[in-house]
């Protein structure tokens, strides 16, 4: 596929392509998965080497990681051509992530052990609360106060809200993550 290079993107594109664009015939994003990079004086001497990268990542392993210098290329353009290219070969051959999957991947800050729900303290209180961000960019959340409902009924109420607001999220295949609170 080729991708018009007339001008030098500033900032990488946010979010991901859905699992159906390939399928409807529509390219990703022009710089989905690549990124501008700056290395200091490597292998090619003294000074500044500037360079696009292609980053992608699928179950939060690498699926790709590849650097397209400024110079072996001739220039940003070129290169960045070339990045596309080498990039659109890597989609071709593996699904996007579904935005359902995405939502439910386990951050490595969570600290419930469910995606989507947090413990937090607010005005002396404490909450689980449940939180999935919308396609269009709306942010449904809820909370459930531990002083109200316990600490083990709070957590399985917003687990139990955390699946209702999965279940908003339009296109996607039912995939439920079998999660159950863990034991306290």
């Amino acid at each position: 596929m080729k991708h018009d290079a007339t001008s030098v993107p500033t900032r990488p594109p946010v979010g991901i392509p859905s699992a159906s664009l390939a399928d409807r015939g529509i390219q990703p994003p022009k710089r989905y998965g690549i990124y501008r990079a700056k290395t200091t004086g490597r292998l090619d001497g003294p000074g500044d080497n500037w360079s696009w990268r292609v980053m992608i990542t699928r179950d939060g392993k690498p699926l790709c990681n590849k650097s397209f210098a400024d110079k072996r290329y001739g220039d940003a353009r070129q290169a960045l051509q070339a990045a596309m290219d080498f990039r659109d070969r890597i989609l071709a051959r593996c699904q996007p992530m579904r935005k359902r999957e995405r939502q439910q991947m386990l951050r490595r800050n969570n600290t419930s052990g469910l995606a989507g729900v947090c413990r937090c303290t607010s005005r002396g209180r404490d909450y689980y609360i449940a939180q999935t961000l919308l396609p269009d960019g709306t942010r449904l959340r809820r909370a459930f106060a531990i002083a109200k409902h316990g600490e083990q009924k709070a957590l399985e109420l917003a687990a139990a809200e955390r699946q209702r607001q999965l279940a908003r999220i339009e296109g996607e295949t039912e995939r439920d993550t079998g999660a159950v609170p863990p034991e306290r």
